[in-house]
């Protein structure tokens, strides 16, 4: 039923939609005085943020998100002594259409030559929903190389994906997805995400849909997609996961079900857990400083 009225909601928006963007929204969300720096991976040029000192940690988002989801800790982790290190995974934000397949070995390979040219051999990991299944299936291969984990909302066990994800699938979808774009759409997708959509802040509705208007991510969307859909239907290997992991989740997550914590904590034998009434899917924008505190004080425990 929602996917259908989505249908019909993109067919009647065709004819208010902008097809060309008339700013360079790469040029505005990576503005110098936000630190905003690239790096060359494999001729791909990846977009990312470093501020604080300390320890290394490193930041992943989640689908159809971008590094600015983390901005409203931005103060809290510069006081905390660590380094922090937030990345526009391949598909997303500014780094965009990546000239590889969107699999979990690319991006975990990614990773790891991004830290490498970084000259990073140890790192921490927070990563939110995609972020947070890069995260860890990173430390299953490289347990040496991660500290911890912080899984907020993480994709891993068999699940039926967002009702957006379903889009790259259906030809007559993708094609509307990728032909034109209308703001309404994506403030009701971006509003699913919280439990309570007044926190959704002008500057991230704006966020969402202009970072989609760059030239090939929109593409990128729907290839993401095809590859989390496939990814939603295997079982996991997280028995195997050793690293020191924190898991937080809302409980009234609308995108990857609250009831899944209880898998995690049957697998992972070093796991902490940390729930949050009324709070959706992105903790980290709707109670961004009691998710944040959580956080630090799990990072600075020995």
């Amino acid at each position: 039923m929602v996917k259908a009225l989505f249908i019909i909601a993109l067919s009647l928006c065709v004819y208010s939609c902008t097809s060309t963007p008339t700013v360079d929204y790469k040029e505005l969300y990576s503005k110098k005085e936000h630190g905003s720096k690239f790096l060359e991976i494999d001729g791909q040029m990846i977009h990312y943020r470093s501020f604080g000192k300390g320890r290394p940690v490193l930041l992943l988002h989640g689908i159809c998100d971008s590094l600015h989801t983390w901005r409203h800790w931005k103060d809290g982790l510069v006081q905390s002594k660590f380094q922090f290190i937030s990345i526009d995974l391949p598909g997303y934000g500014l780094t965009g259409q990546w000239n590889k397949s969107y699999t979990t070995q690319n991006y975990i390979d990614l990773i790891n030559k991004f830290l490498q040219k970084l000259e990073i051999e140890n790192v921490s990991i927070i990563g939110n929903s995609l972020g947070g299944y890069m995260a860890w299936n990173y430390a299953l291969k490289y347990p040496n190389k991660v500290n911890k984990l912080v899984l907020i909302s993480p994709a891993g066990y068999p699940l039926d994906p967002p009702f957006v994800v379903h889009f790259g699938q259906d030809k007559f979808t993708r094609w509307l997805a990728t032909t034109f774009s209308n703001q309404f759409i994506y403030k009701k997708i971006s509003e699913s995400v919280f439990y309570d959509a007044s926190k959704l802040s002008q500057y991230d509705n704006d966020r969402f849909y202009h970072l989609s208007l760059i030239p090939g991510n929109a593409q990128a969307y729907m290839d993401t997609f095809n590859v989390i859909l496939k990814l939603s239907k295997q079982v996991p290997n997280l028995k195997e996961l050793k690293t020191p992991t924190l898991l937080l989740w809302g409980k009234e997550d609308a995108w990857i079900p609250y009831e899944q914590t209880s898998k995690w904590k049957e697998d992972v034998e070093n796991l902490k857990h940390i729930s949050y009434e009324k709070v959706g899917h992105v903790p980290q924008l709707e109670i961004p400083q009691r998710s944040l505190k959580d956080i630090i004080s799990y990072l600075q425990t020995e």
